[in-house]
């Protein structure tokens, strides 16, 4: 019988290690998973409103243009023009458009063209001195796209071509001008006249792709066809724009990388380099009530690397290992050492009270240096707690410390839950409750009087439900009733806090139940109802009225 009892009492210390353990590597990787989680949050959040940003801001950038071309389609300056073309005609048109160009500033060129693909007026910005293009510079446009695209137009239709580089006489203007042209058919008695064009100067709203931005995260807008117009390398933009680049574009050259981004609408994708915050921008689904002809789409991408969204993370997972480490080494240690000396003690029956005095000295001890230990990692905190940048982890750590002491008091408790042999004394439950009561600084009305059979572990049941009313019904007032039944002793406990919800009543007495914002360990109440069946009673709880909760005690008398 004494091997027996030996190698189940070694079994269970064995598996409370590994619980032990399990709970601490459990908790620290879903602190380690939260902190990631919070990184991620903040930057897709924060890229989300970026794009959006961005996106809102080159959609009423072209909107307006698009009312201003409108607007110029149906100046009486250009009818006349149409209608009775000369030199007194193309003047004013030519003025009309050189007052916008000059006053906007936003414009490298306004110009219209015939049917034919002649310029027949031009306005070029001129870097700030705008000009009226003189007639032999004037230029055939027949073989560019966006001529060819709009010649084709309906009356009512708005032309929106790519982003793309200015170009003159066939050749690329440098400095690297990027435009996008906006314009119109421009009909005369049901027949198409010829095309308004507008040159958008885009540096600038390109440049916006960075304004409000984390500096960790990088902008980058690409074209539908997945080439760069704008990023961190100039060399690696425009691709499509030269004749030895046309393989410079995401999707030749991360052709998995592009096929994620080109499915996603508006939202982000996350893989292995890090975290792509997308939105897509397409004139002819935002611009609204116009008909607009559109070349492709744009896809603007904010890139979080890795590093970036994992730098708390890494760091917290560092001094998780560090105290992790320490805390199981220290109780294998002592599971160790109480291992072998439960090996070589020779027990037997007769002698299981001196066994059980053993174990309360066993438990002190593992008490007090689990204490010290956390009382040494705390210190160490407080040494280093100003050169750790991470705080959510200092305070994370600090629960951990504040949950580790709290089960070292669950220990004493439970002393009293597993007693060996002690008998039960007859005492007066009202003059224990007068001493616990004196502990508390809230109003506690102690009514009646009676006694029962029980052992010093009475006080730790009557403190735990006290301590439960307090921390999860943050109650001001607690009400205790002795009564004396026919076969047993009643002893209520009513609060007047938040009382125990009915779905969670009959599971609250389960061991490690935990419930709401302020769980501890789960094992109070548990061993109030151990201990209360050790002496042959019951608990239960139920409603108070008009708010609160009742925990109910019956003891044999």
């Amino acid at each position: 019988m004494e091997n027996r009892f030996l190698n189940k009492l070694t079994l269970l210390l064995f598996l409370g290690y590994f619980v032990i353990v399990g709970i601490i590597l459990g908790f620290s990787y879903s602190y380690y998973a939260q902190v990631y989680e919070n990184e991620f949050s903040f930057y897709k959040t924060k890229n989300e409103q970026q794009v959006n940003a961005v996106k809102k801001r080159i959609i009423t950038t072209i909107d307006s243009i698009v009312m201003e071309v409108l607007t110029t389609r149906d100046y009486s300056v250009l009818r006349e023009y149409i209608e009775s073309p000369s030199e007194q005609s193309e003047e004013n048109l030519a003025n009309e458009f050189l007052s916008i160009v000059k006053y906007r500033k936003k414009y490298d060129q306004i110009g219209f063209i015939g049917i034919d693909g002649y310029e027949k007026v031009r306005i070029n910005y001129n870097l700030g001195s705008p000009e009226v293009v003189k007639k032999n510079l004037l230029q055939n446009k027949s073989d560019s796209y966006y001529f060819q695209d709009m010649i084709s137009l309906e009356k009512d239709d708005i032309y929106i071509s790519k982003f793309d580089l200015n170009s003159e006489f066939g050749r690329i203007e440098f400095p690297r001008k990027p435009v996008i042209r906006i314009g119109v058919p421009v009909y005369f008695n049901d027949k198409i006249a010829g095309v308004l064009i507008f040159n958008y100067l885009a540096e600038e709203l390109l440049y916006s792709l960075h304004d409000g931005g984390l500096g960790d995260s990088i902008s980058y807008l690409y074209n539908s066809d997945g080439y760069l117009l704008k990023g961190l390398d100039p060399d690696g933009e425009w691709g499509f724009m030269f004749e030895d680049r046309q393989e410079n574009t995401l999707r030749v050259q991360n052709p998995s990388l592009w096929t994620d981004i080109n499915s996603v609408k508006n939202g982000f994708v996350e893989n292995e380099n890090g975290l792509y915050v997308i939105s897509t921008i397409n004139p002819e689904e935002n611009i609204v009530n116009k008909e607009v002809c559109a070349c492709g789409f744009w896809k603007l991408v904010t890139f979080t690397p890795n590093s970036v969204l994992r730098l708390e993370s890494s760091q917290a997972l560092y001094y998780l290992v560090i105290i992790n480490v320490s805390i199981i080494l220290a109780f294998l240690a002592i599971l160790w050492m109480l291992a072998r000396f439960i090996f070589y003690k020779q027990v037997s029956e007769g002698k299981i009270l001196e066994l059980n005095d053993t174990l309360k000295v066993i438990n002190k001890i593992l008490r007090h240096d689990l204490a010290n230990a956390f009382t040494s990692v705390s210190l160490t905190l407080d040494i280093h707690e100003r050169s750790l940048k991470n705080k959510e982890f200092v305070s994370s750590v600090r629960e951990i410390i504040a949950g580790g002491k709290n089960i070292i008091h669950h220990m004493k408790e439970l002393e009293g839950m597993v007693s060996l042999g002690e008998s039960l004394k007859f005492k007066s439950l009202d003059e224990i409750l007068e001493r616990i009561i004196k502990k508390y600084k809230i109003i506690i009305e102690l009514r009646g009087s009676a006694s029962a059979h029980c052992d010093d572990a009475i006080e730790t049941v009557f403190e735990n439900i006290i301590s439960n009313a307090l921390r999860h019904g943050r109650t001001r007032k607690i009400q205790i009733t002795l009564k004396k039944m026919k076969d047993n002793v009643r002893i209520e406990f009513a609060d007047f806090g938040k009382g125990v919800p009915s779905e969670i009543e009959k599971s609250i007495f389960n061991e490690g139940f935990k419930y709401g914002k302020y769980a501890n360990t789960g094992l109070g109440l548990y061993i109030v109802k151990k201990t209360i069946s050790r002496y042959g009673g019951e608990v239960y709880v139920k409603k108070n009225k008009p708010k609160g909760a009742i925990f109910v005690v019956k003891m044999p008398q």
